[in-house]
């Protein structure tokens, strides 16, 4: 199973770097495609869950929609989970609002969840500062251990490598 976990993140995030490991405790946000409550503890019964910080503004996020939807299409069969959350509050990222995650996630065939955290309390608890931002998590009995975390760099290394979203 490593070896899927570390495949997928391969051709998902290169280049990245890693961070620290950390615990993250049970949450719920609203999954804006059908506007129900999405936890972690649902997909407690997964052996993997890929949780990944992105927004609809930020050019270096859209570049890996098209990858993660192929992500989830190969490895979703595979007891991994996927979701993705849209951290950016709509007062400061009109992009983001609720309603333009609706249209991007239909206009994107989004296959997998699209969770709203306007408040960042999700992102604070990743400590998720950029967006694209992706975490490994593995169910434990004490809550969902980060595996790996991976944040993507651009080749450019500027100040505007990154969509500062949180």
């Amino acid at each position: 199973m490593s070896n899927r976990l570390g495949f997928v993140f391969c051709v998902l995030m290169l280049p990245f770097s890693t961070v620290a490991q950390k615990s993250i405790s049970d949450f719920s946000l609203k999954n804006v495609k059908d506007s129900q409550n999405i936890s972690l503890s649902d997909m407690k019964d997964q052996e993997a869950i890929v949780v990944i910080f992105t927004s609809n503004y930020c050019p270096y996020a859209k570049l890996y929609e098209d990858r993660l939807i192929g992500l989830y299409s190969s490895y979703s069969g595979n007891n991994i989970g996927f979701v993705i959350i849209n951290s950016n509050h709509p007062d400061t990222s009109p992009e983001d609002s609720e309603a333009m995650m609706i249209k991007r996630a239909k206009e994107k065939r989004y296959p997998f969840a699209y969770l709203s955290d306007k408040d960042q309390s999700v992102a604070k608890l990743f400590d998720a500062r950029k967006t694209p931002e992706a975490f490994i998590l593995r169910p434990h009995s004490t809550g969902f251990h980060v595996s790996l975390a991976l944040l993507y760099h651009t080749v450019w290394r500027s100040n505007s490598g990154h969509c500062h979203d949180q």
